[in-house]
């Protein structure tokens, strides 16, 4: 079954799709893929105190980086990668 017609029969409409339903449509098509130089396959959990969790969310917010980004920032400084 096709999107369009999928998505008619979930939202009772009949007939053809207007443009604007089209092009809504278009924009619900979800996050694009990574380049794979950038993809991360793996998760890692980390238990941090309350008090480390401000810490390093206070330097993300100073450096306009990612919690993720700070946690990485030893490794990636000496030139490795984990």
């Amino acid at each position: 079954m096709t999107l369009t017609r999928t998505l008619n029969r979930l939202g009772g409409v009949k007939g053809k799709r207007t443009p604007a339903q089209v092009a809504a449509d278009a924009k619900r098509t979800g996050r694009p893929p990574l380049p794979a130089k950038e993809r991360r396959n793996y998760v890692a959990n980390v238990r941090i105190t309350e008090a480390e969790r401000r810490e390093f969310e206070r330097q993300a917010r100073v450096h306009g980086l990612t919690l993720s980004e700070v946690l990485m920032l030893p490794w990636r400084k000496e030139g490795r990668r984990p």
